[in-house]
């Protein structure tokens, strides 16, 4: 009876460590093949804003895959026709709005989709209107 108790006993903590395992490897898995996005993108020094609905914003990017899909301003969401795929460091773009510009400052979010769209980044930005 004990040994057949003892047996018992012996695979439930064999089961127990085999599934800690499994999930331990599943884990590093994920992390290597970047499954779980990790990076940022925010604004670095002064946007502008143009009275054209043109925004030229710099941003400091660590993602492997980012790209600018959508623009917010006053409540209104504004559908790039064609996405910014941003590169990693620091880089200018200018993201071309429908919106007019008319109050100083501006104050729209950015979208920007991480990872083949794993992710969604929002990141608010503050301009000067020129």
């Amino acid at each position: 009876m004990e040994k057949g108790i003892s047996e018992s006993l012996v695979m439930i903590i064999l089961l127990v460590v085999s599934v800690v395992m499994v999930i331990g490897v599943v884990s590093i898995a994920f992390n290597f093949l970047s499954f779980y996005p990790s990076g940022e993108v925010r604004q670095v020094g002064t946007a502008y804003a143009y009275t054209n609905g043109t925004i030229q914003v710099t941003l400091r990017n660590t993602f492997q895959d980012a790209k600018i899909i959508q623009v917010v301003y006053n409540g209104t969401v504004y559908e790039l026709q064609k996405s910014i795929s941003l590169s990693q460091g620091i880089n200018t773009y200018e993201i071309n709005t429908n919106f007019r510009f008319s109050s100083q400052p501006v104050s729209v979010e950015i979208i920007i989709e991480v990872n083949n769209g794993q992710s969604t980044v929002y990141l608010p930005v503050s301009a000067q209107l020129v």
